[in-house]
Parts: structure tokens; C-alpha cells; sequence
């Protein structure tokens, strides 16, 4: 294990000298501001009220939900749970007891649940990592009692496992970790019976292990949870209001090797190529604990044929779309890594920060026609764990490949040239966990690409430091950038950074907070940010109400109130107050509302396209406001509605908007939800880019910033069906039509004071006059069914089939099922992929033998 003064050697000689200044000048920063506010806090306390002593098995235990052995009958038992909800602090109605065994190689969860109506209890089954409509049970351990990093597993009624790496109160799903257990159902009520290997977990190599330990059980017919070591819902935090496991003494933590190979077989149809091979790949997931607390995780030729397709969209505002991360590599143990905007993991086999300039590489009568969006990711690797002393460690390392753009000449032939060069992605985390579940964390990521094309770094701090009742907390972050590295592009060095004071526990809570990004931070090349040039100010104000009064079961409500300004000019670019209430009734209905209005007219920096904050757009003020009910999802037939709309007082426009989304459920193995979401704007008004062969455009001078006025509407229906036939096989599917159609009727010049004057520019020609060239209908259909089977733990079958569909047009609107019909009788991709992945674990490898 590397000294102090070893770390910070190493340090120095891999990260820039700007960077190591900007380290240095906001660690003292930060922790002198920490070590002012907490000086004379105690020592961290632990929520160790209740105590559970775990008994060393004496003969072998057969999972098979019953706990007959002698073993389980002399363990002791952890009694008495309280109710978190619906009635705060109260007895649990229903009885459950929880013992705990180990021995050498795992340890073992054994949990009656008493019932008297055994028969009313929910099992409703679900697809691995989703808890359906079903009683659970749910064991959290925090093995080296930090209050910040744990593990969730849990098992419903129905023997759907479900299982999570805790970081706080977030839960990581993607986590997949490999454990064992059992579910009976007798006339006493239900029975779990669970095996953790020790190779699932990381825990302190240590004779003597005390851990802090939590059992929680849902009822679900009646909506109840209650836990072993009572959680108060006031106080902010679940792991530091665990009790205590003793008892457990001389295990040695295992060998933790686990590959998991894999084989593909995969057929494409395309309707844009007359080529549709076969193809078969095989790659390979390593998992491999290099000591008690650090975890090595590879990927080699990755293969995420069965993530899930991205919510594509059509995208007309300044900013890219972001994307939510489906891939399970990038998802699982990736917390350490997800601090702030310094990595955004889309971008790694994604669509890179950096293109190379291709058409300045064009020569006269050429066109590119084929440039590819996204590059091929060839392997990642990621480490990280967690000292005795708190001290988390992460490193992770891709490698992404060129990608060749497709330039094409008059005469039909075409040449090859490089679009995205090759790529090294490097990411560095230490994370310090402090006394009262605070902590301070440090980072640096850092983009190599070849050649001559541009390489970046950006490096952060963050920390939280709580007082010791967590009742408060000071909160922030500080990050610096720098692009154009070993290129002739110009090197930029920005910064940001954000401090907030709040009131994070009891009924009554606010907080303050500024942030500040200046105009030249960005950390986009690894990272996402869609905004800089901003500082901001936020004030709020919350008020929570957890105990049940009349009908209702619990209410919330927050006041807001937000300054924007830019950084490099004192100019307000934006004011407004938000308000935001939650209501849950004893039915278990809620209802959400929702208000922000803007006091002031807004000043859009983005929407003009100019790059240097030269221009602006004046946004008159408005008001924007929802409503959002969700029934209780117990019943067969439950529903989700939303009504939105913005109005603009001062202009002739507004935003309406509306969503529904039923569910379903026919059985216990059959369940169904069909979302259909729609959005109008009328006199929506944005950046257009002048077409030379439209009527008017010889009358734009030069500089000119031609905008329109247009009227929107975005349709997106998308049915998931769900069909589970064992708690270990299921199938899943999911159809997505996304229409968007914008009919632009007039066109305006942006005026130096942000206001918009109308132009000569008609973006129509003569031999087309009934539309604009800017009009656009766009069409988007995706499936995705994907069957799982879990033949053995950690070892699955998979098969896929996606479809997808994509047709823009600048012709003239038919009915929306006319539109439909044409997009799905038009060329279509279609991409089936038999997967067999097998899990393969050293320790159970050496026991079979």
C-alpha cells in the first residue's frame, strides 16, 4: 500500500503544473472553510442501539427457505421492527424475526415473516432487479461501518432477487452481484432464507468484523415498511441509522475472481444494404479482487447488444441531448466515478467530444456521405474499493477506435479519411470518507487523442461535511479545465465551482447555494455541461410532513427563488420563483404541483448561436405550471396523468402539454404499460440557419441571426409489455413512436437588444410556396424485446430483436395513423443477437475440487 508522501509523488509527476495549483488552492480552501464550521464536533457516532450477535454454523446449510437446521434455531433473533411508514416510529403490525449465520465462506440471512392471512400476500413476479407489486425483504450491511458505502439485498415473496451497491441513500441497480436464496410460503406467513458469499462483498480483513447491519420488510397490501433499527424519515441518511452485527470472527476475505466469457451470434437485415452477414464475436468481463477492498473490472471487445435503445428525439435547441447510460458496464460500480460534470460515460464508445474537420478536407465537386456519429469502444477498465481507513479509490481506463468518414466525388467514387481519431479516456477518483458521514473526494479525468487532434484534463474536488446530528450539512465543489492540449487549437483554462449551506434533516429544511462557471470552463471532451458563462444563485425553503392526518399520509412543499447572471458580464439573464408540492393520500394516490414563474424578461445567450456571448434573445416573462397525478400502483388497473402548459402574457404564445399512461396488470406474469405523451407550441420562436436558395435570403446582410416563429407538436407513444415466467426467465418488450412536425410561418432578425423584427427571409422558393424549406415532419419507431433466462447464478440466456425506423421529410402533414403506416411500410433495420454469458468463480472452481 502506497505512504501519503508516495501518493502525492505520483500525483505530481502525472497531473499538469496548472493543475496541481488549482488542486492545492481549493483543498486548503474548502477544508480550511470544513475545519472552521465543524470545529468541536464529536466524533462520528453510530446508530448502534440495537445489536445482533451472528452464530457460526455448526453443519451445512441447504437453502431451501425453511430453516429447520439446529444452527438457525440457536442464532439469535432481531425483533421488534418499527414502522417508517405510513405511521412513523409506531410497532410494525405484523411480527418478523431475522437471524444470522456464517461460517468460512458466506454468510446467511433466515427471516420469518409472520402473516396472518398468508394467502392476501402479494407475489406479483417481475424481471431480476424490479420490485412488481409484492411483499419484499431486504438485509442493507455496511461492512466497514462508514455510513456511506453498503449493500442492499433483497428477495420478494414471489423469489425475485433484487440487489444494489449503496452510496449514501442512492442505490446503484446496476450492481450485479451473485447470492443465492429461497422463498416459502406457509400458513404462518413467509420465509426467506438467503447466502451472500463473502466474494459479493468487500469488508475488512480483520479477526474480529463488526459491521453495521439493517433488515427491512415491505408489506405491500398494505403499503407498510418497517425495519429492524428504526429509520426516522426526518433524518437525512439510511445506513447511519443501522444497528450493529457482532459475532463475526475469524473469516478471511476470498479470492475474488469471477470471469464471465461470452458468445454472440448475430443477424442484421437492412433495407439500406444488400449485404446482411452473419456475424459471430465472443468477448470477456473480469472481475478480480486484487485485496480484501479493491476490485479490478474489465471489459474486452465489449459486446451491449441488449442495453436498451436510446429516447431519441427531434432536437432543435442549441444543446446536445443527453442520453441516459443503458450499458451495464458503464451503470454498475460506476459511483466513485459520477462527481459533478466531469464524466459523462456517453462519451466513451459514444458520441465523441472531438471530430476531425472533414470538410475542410473536401476537394472541389466533392461530399461527405457517410460520417459516422459514434465510435467503437475496443476495451475499459475500472478499479475500485475502499481502505480500513475510509480512503476510496478509483481508476478507470477506455479505449476507443478511429472511425473513417465516407467522402464521394461526382463521378461515384469515394475515398476514406479519418473522422474520429483513436482515443484514451482516463479517469482518477480518492474519496476521504470523514467523521459524520462526510467526505472529500478528488478527481481528474484526462482525453488523449492522436496526432494532432486535441487532448484535454480537467480536475475537481467535492466534499460534504455534516454536523454530527446530520441536521446540517456544507456542501460543494470545485473544478478546473483545460482543452487544446498537444494540438494547434487555442488552450482554454476555465473553472467552476458551487457552495451550498442547508438544512438537510427535520420537517422544517433550506439551504443556500451559488455556483459559478466561468466562460471558458469545459470539461465536454469526458465530461457534460450544456450551460457556462453563468453564475447563479438558489434560495430555498421546504417544509415535510411525515405523520398521517385525515386522508392524508404525507405532504411536502418547497419554495425556490433563482438569480442567473453571466460570468463574464454582470448582466441578469434570468429570475424566477419555482414552488413545488407532493401529496400522498392513504389510498396511496398522490398528486404533485408544480409552478415556476419568471419575474423578469430572460436574456438566452445559447439560442443566437454565436460562440461568444455577443447576442442574446429576450425571453418575455412566463409562467409554467403542472399537474401530475399517480394512483396506487396495488391495483389491477392504475394510471399516470400529467397537464402542463407555459404562457406568456406579454407575447402570443404559449406551451400546453399533456401525458397518460395506464397500467396494466393481467396476472401476476402479465403486466403492461401504454404511455402516450403529447406537446404543442404555438408562436414558438428559434435560431433557423438561412437557406440561399430560399426567396429573401439575398436581402440578409452579413452577421444577421435570422430566427423563426413556429408552431410544434411532439407526439410519443410507447408500449412495454412484460411477461415472467419463472422468477429466473422473462421477456420484455418495448415499442417507441416518436412524431415530431414544425410548420414555420414567419421569419424575424435578432436585434442587438434581444427583440426580433420581422424579415425579408421567407425560407420558401417559387416552385414551393405552400411550406417553408425549414418545415419538418420527423419520425422515429424503435423495438426492443429482449428474453432473459438465468440458467445458473450469474450465467444467462439471451436473445434480441430490435427494429428500427427513422424517415424525415419536408412534406406536406397527413392524418397521424396515415403518417404511421407510411413509416412503418418504409426501409427499416431490423438486428436479432443470441447471447450465451457464463459465469465462472474461482472460489466455487476450488471447492468442486
Amino acid at each position: 500500500m502506497l505512504e501519503t508522501s508516495e501518493w502525492i509523488t505520483l500525483l505530481t509527476i502525472l497531473l499538469p503544473y496548472q493543475t496541481q495549483i488549482f488542486i492545492l488552492k481549493t483543498i486548503v480552501t474548502f477544508l480550511a472553510f470544513g475545519l472552521l464550521f465543524f470545529l468541536g464536533i464529536t466524533e462520528k457516532v453510530h446508530a448502534s442501539d440495537k445489536s445482533l450477535n451472528a452464530f457460526r454454523a455448526t453443519e451445512g446449510v441447504e437453502l431451501d427457505g425453511r430453516l429447520e437446521e439446529t444452527d438457525w434455531r440457536l442464532a439469535d433473533l432481531a425483533t421488534d421492527f418499527i414502522q417508517s411508514d405510513p405511521y412513523p416510529g409506531t410497532v410494525a403490525n405484523f411480527s418478523s424475526e431475522v437471524s444470522v449465520l456464517y461460517d468460512d465462506n458466506a454468510i446467511y440471512i433466515g427471516a420469518r415473516l409472520f402473516d396472518p392471512e398468508p394467502e392476501k400476500i402479494l407475489r406479483e413476479l417481475s424481471e431480476r432487479n424490479v420490485i412488481a407489486n409484492a411483499d419484499h425483504f431486504e438485509v442493507i450491511i455496511d461492512p466497514y461501518r462508514d455510513g456511506i458505502n453498503g449493500y442492499s439485498f433483497a428477495v420478494t415473496a414471489s423469489g425475485v432477487q433484487i440487489d444494489a451497491r449503496m452510496y449514501g441513500d442512492r442505490k446503484d441497480m446496476a450492481w450485479d452481484a451473485v447470492w443465492e436464496s429461497e422463498v416459502t410460503i406457509d400458513s404462518l406467513g413467509w420465509v426467506v432464507e438467503m447466502r451472500i458469499p463473502y466474494s459479493a462483498i468487500r469488508f475488512p480483513g480483520v479477526a474480529i468484523q463488526e459491521w453495521s447491519i439493517n433488515f427491512g420488510r415491505n408489506i405491500r397490501r398494505t403499503r407498510e415498511q418497517n425495519w429492524w433499527r428504526e429509520i426516522d424519515p426526518s433524518i437525512d441518511g439510511v445506513l447511519q441509522q443501522s444497528g450493529r452485527l457482532d459475532g463475526i470472527s475469524n473469516i478471511k476475505p476470498p479470492v475474488r475472481l469471477s470471469l464471465y466469457p461470452f458468445l454472440a451470434l448475430t443477424k442484421d437485415y437492412s433495407d439500406f444494404s444488400s449485404e446482411n452477414p452473419w456475424g459471430i464475436s465472443g468477448g470477456l468481463d473480469l472481475k478480480y479482487g486484487i485485496s480484501q477492498a479493491f476490485t479490478l473490472d474489465m471489459t474486452l471487445i465489449p459486446d451491449f447488444s441488449q442495453a436498451t435503445s436510446d429516447r431519441d428525439v427531434l432536437n432543435l435547441s442549441p444543446f446536445e441531448i443527453v442520453f441516459d447510460e443503458n450499458r451495464q458496464f458503464f451503470t454498475e460500480g460506476m459511483e466513485i466515478f459520477n462527481r459533478g460534470d466531469l464524466f459523462y460515460s456517453r462519451r466513451v464508445g459514444g458520441r465523441p467530444g472531438y471530430f476531425i474537420p472533414v470538410e475542410e478536407q473536401l476537394e472541389e465537386g466533392e461530399f461527405i456521405s457517410d460520417f459516422p456519429q459514434t465510435s467503437n469502444l475496443l476495451n475499459a477498465t475500472k478499479l475500485s474499493g475502499r481502505t480500513r481507513q475510509g480512503t476510496g479509490i478509483g481508476a478507470f481506463n477506455a479505449i476507443s477506435g478511429r472511425e473513417f468518414a465516407t467522402i464521394e466525388s461526382a463521378d461515384g467514387s469515394q475515398r476514406e479519411t479519418k473522422s474520429i481519431p483513436l482515443t484514451n479516456y482516463n479517469v482518477l477518483v480518492v474519496d476521504q470518507s470523514l467523521r459524520n458521514n462526510s467526505s472529500i473526494a478528488l478527481m481528474n479525468t484526462n482525453t488523449w487523442r492522436e496526432g494532432s487532434a486535441p487532448s484535454a484534463n480537467s480536475t475537481g474536488t467535492d466534499f460534504r461535511f455534516f454536523t454530527n446530528d446530520r441536521m446540517y450539512v456544507v456542501r460543494g465543489y470545485g473544478h478546473y479545465s483545460i482543452t487544446g492540449l498537444g494540438s494547434d487549437f487555442e488552450t482554454l483554462q476555465g473553472h467552476q465551482y458551487n457552495l451550498e449551506l442547508a438544512k438537510v434533516s427535520g420537517k422544517f429544511r433550506a439551504s443556500a447555494r451559488y455556483r459559478e462557471i466561468s466562460d471558458s470552463f469545459d470539461p465536454n471532451d469526458l465530461g457534460l455541461l450544456l450551460v457556462n458563462n453563468e453564475r447563479r444563485v438558489y434560495l430555498r425553503a421546504a417544509y415535510h410532513e411525515f405523520e398521517p392526518k385525515g386522508a392524508i399520509n404525507r405532504w411536502n412543499t418547497l419554495l425556490q427563488l433563482r438569480y442567473a447572471q453571466l460570468y463574464s458580464d454582470p448582466i441578469r439573464t434570468g429570475l424566477s420563483l419555482n414552488w413545488d408540492n407532493a401529496l400522498y393520500l392513504k389510498t396511496w394516490d398522490a398528486f404533485f404541483f408544480y409552478v415556476s414563474h419568471n419575474l423578469k424578461p430572460s436574456r438566452d445567450f445559447f439560442e443566437p448561436r454565436t460562440g461568444d456571448f455577443s447576442r442574446f434573445y429576450l425571453i418575455p416573462p412566463g409562467t409554467y405550471a403542472r399537474f401530475h397525478y399517480s394512483s396506487d400502483y396495488r391495483r389491477t388497473l392504475a394510471v399516470n396523468f400529467r397537464l402542463e402548459g407555459t404562457r406568456y402574457p406579454e407575447a402570443d404564445r404559449y406551451i400546453w402539454g399533456w401525458m397518460i399512461g395506464p397500467r396494466i396488470r393481467f396476472s401476476d406474469r402479465f403486466f403492461t404499460i401504454f404511455t402516450t405523451n403529447h406537446v404543442g407550441w404555438k408562436g414558438n420562436e428559434g435560431f433557423i440557419a438561412p437557406l440561399p436558395t430560399a426567396i429573401g435570403f439575398e436581402s440578409l446582410e452579413d452577421g444577421d441571426i435570422v430566427f423563426g416563429s413556429r408552431a410544434r407538436k411532439t407526439i410519443e407513444n410507447t408500449l412495454d409489455l412484460r411477461y415472467i415466467f419463472t422468477n429466473r426467465m422473462n421477456v420484455t418488450f418495448r415499442a417507441r413512436h416518436f412524431y415530431s412536425r414544425v410548420d414555420y410561418s414567419e421569419f424575424f432578425t435578432l436585434e442587438e437588444n434581444g427583440k426580433l423584427t420581422p424579415s425579408n427571409y421567407t425560407g420558401k422558393t417559387e416552385e414551393q410556396s405552400s411550406r417553408t424549406l425549414h418545415d419538418l415532419k420527423f419520425h422515429l419507431f424503435n423495438i426492443d424485446m429482449v428474453y432473459t433466462w438465468r440458467f445458473a447464478p450469474g450465467s444467462d440466456l439471451i436473445f434480441v430483436w430490435k427494429n428500427n425506423i427513422f424517415n424525415s421529410s419536408n412534406q406536406d402533414y397527413q392524418s397521424y395513423f396515415r403518417e404511421l403506416r407510411n413509416v412503418l411500410d418504409g426501409p427499416q433495420e431490423n438486428s436479432f443477437v443470441l447471447k450465451v454469458v457464463y459465469y465462472l468463480d474461482y472460489h466455487q472452481m476450488i471447492s468442486r475440487k
